[in-house]
């Protein structure tokens, strides 16, 4: 047997995930975490697990994890199985859409008082009166609500300066977006406020172009008026809009 069967970082402890198939464990652990020497505790059916010519002594020897590490299983009969460990380091920055500008600029979290943006973009990336973004931190996408040319942008979550978007749903004839003011996603779509018809039109988040909804949310039953904002539950599947025509929430 040449399994490894769990994987704790120690400090921060971190239980990583495994996938027996590929042979691959992710391990998350928090914003700000130095990952060039952490220490783990590894779980195997093995015998012995070596990185590179060194034996791994649970909670003790420590490994930089900047770049994915292979752990490899030697089993009693000396057979062996290479497992590769990657460590992500959780994202905790703040974006913020500038609508005068049609800049979006992202601070650190813990940001306070005059400080300078970690980065920023504009230009010539398609923003247009932006009203709101979502950040996609699995995929490391940001998309971005834009208010004046009705249209979604998406960019790579490290962009800045004067950059194109990876992709844009715009369009007249088929998006359905109508002065687009809020948006929220989740692990599969993009969710927009529509200001100027009083919708909710939902995307897959591959979308490009002029790319109809995969669904609308629209109509005098709906309680949506001028609706300026929008959040996803995604354990209660909820959705939660704010509208500015009556000053109401709705949650569908």
């Amino acid at each position: 047997a040449k399994a490894i069967t769990a994987v704790c970082i120690t400090s921060p402890a971190d239980t990583g995930t495994i996938n027996q198939t590929a042979n691959a464990i992710s391990v998350t652990v928090p914003y700000g975490t130095d990952v060039t020497a952490l220490i783990a505790t590894v779980t195997t059916t093995g015998a012995s697990v070596k990185v590179g010519t060194t034996v791994q002594v649970n909670s003790t020897t420590p490994n930089n994890f900047t770049s994915p590490v292979a752990y490899v299983v030697t089993a009693a009969d000396g057979l062996t199985a290479t497992y590769t460990v990657t460590v992500t380091v959780k994202v905790s920055e703040l974006y913020v859409s500038n609508t005068l500008d049609d800049v979006i600029s992202v601070f650190t979290s813990t940001a306070s008082g005059n400080v300078n943006t970690l980065r920023q973009f504009g230009s010539l990336t398609g923003l247009s009166l932006p009203t709101d973004v979502a950040v996609d931190t699995a995929n490391n996408q940001i998309f971005v609500a834009n208010f004046v040319n009705n249209s979604i942008t998406v960019y790579g979550r490290t962009d800045e300066g004067n950059i194109a978007p990876v992709r844009t749903i715009i369009g007249v004839s088929n998006t359905g977006l109508n002065k687009p003011n809020g948006i929220a996603v989740d692990t599969v779509n993009i969710f927009v406020a529509n200001y100027g018809n009083s919708s909710i039109t939902v995307y897959n988040k591959t979308d490009s172009g002029n790319a109809p909804p995969v669904r609308t949310i629209i109509g005098a039953s709906t309680g949506l008026n001028g609706s300026t904002h929008i959040a996803v539950d995604t354990n209660s599947n909820e959705i939660f809009v704010t509208n500015g025509g009556n000053n109401t929430i709705t949650v569908k």
